[in-house]
């Protein structure tokens, strides 16, 4: 037979307030009241409230992710590959992952302010961070909690994972060059956001410490969005050259262009 908590309460002989707490395991009720709540929720078939248990807890439960359609983040299977794993380990603690898609990336603040201020969740996770990021200040200046995939020069302290775009890069010009390489071109992201920044300064440091020169015209940027500028177009450039080179770095997201071309 299936109860409501009033039921419960009423078979047990305890408060309604003393059976929401024992199921949520708050300190103040003993054990043996929390166990003979569990047992009987368990044999009358009852659950909770989520809603209710999560107003009481003053907590969401529910972390918040925004997006930009414009970004084309699912034709990228390691972006796909990042929010499975950050759905897994929420749910291993009983979270939810949220995911705001904004039309563009100039109104992802948007999303962020009603997440924010509608207190839908209990924090937010970022991800393709700017040098200069609105939605970081943003976040700063609420004092909200906050993770970044990626990096930004914002000098106020916050939490952030991010790969080693320089170190990545400038090994892997550096084998390059062993490998008899003098002619290496890179294929960029867009020079706003942080993790480009970073596989520019990996690329030439790469170039010095193999003693070759810098040539800017050996570097793209590529952008998703302008057919001019995509990593196809590019590589063809590069390939016009009057000396091309002869090895390419790149992002994983350009590699098709590039192997088309």
């Amino acid at each position: 037979m299936n109860v409501n908590l009033r039921q419960l309460a009423k078979l047990l002989e305890l408060s309604p307030t003393t059976i929401s707490r024992a199921l949520a395991g708050y300190s103040d009720v003993s054990s043996k009241t929390r166990r003979r709540v569990q047992d009987a929720a368990k044999k009358h078939n009852y659950h909770p409230n989520p809603v209710a248990q999560r107003l009481q807890k003053g907590k969401t439960e529910t972390i918040g992710i925004a997006l930009s359609a414009s970004q084309n983040y699912f034709k990228d299977t390691f972006f796909l590959d990042l929010l499975a794993g950050i759905s897994v380990s929420l749910s291993k603690v009983g979270y939810d992952l949220a995911i705001s898609v904004a039309p563009d990336a100039e109104h992802e603040i948007d999303s962020l302010h009603r997440m924010v201020q509608g207190k839908r969740v209990d924090g937010m996770i970022l991800t393709l961070t700017k040098a200069i990021d609105k939605r970081i200040s943003y976040l700063l200046d609420q004092n909200f909690p906050f993770v970044l995939y990626g990096r930004t020069e914002d000098p106020r302290p916050h939490a952030f994972l991010d790969i080693d775009g320089e170190l990545a890069f400038r090994e892997a010009c550096k084998s390059l060059i062993e490998l008899g390489h003098t002619r290496i071109a890179l294929i960029n992201g867009e020079p706003e956001y942080m993790f480009p920044i970073f596989c520019l300064e990996g690329y030439r440091n790469g170039l010095k410490s193999g003693g070759l020169p810098f040539d800017p015209e050996l570097v793209k940027e590529w952008r998703h969005q302008d057919i001019q500028l995509s990593s196809f177009q590019q590589t063809l450039a590069l390939m016009k050259l009057p000396q091309p080179p002869t090895a390419i770095l790149f992002h994983t997201e350009t590699a098709a262009g590039i192997l088309q071309a």
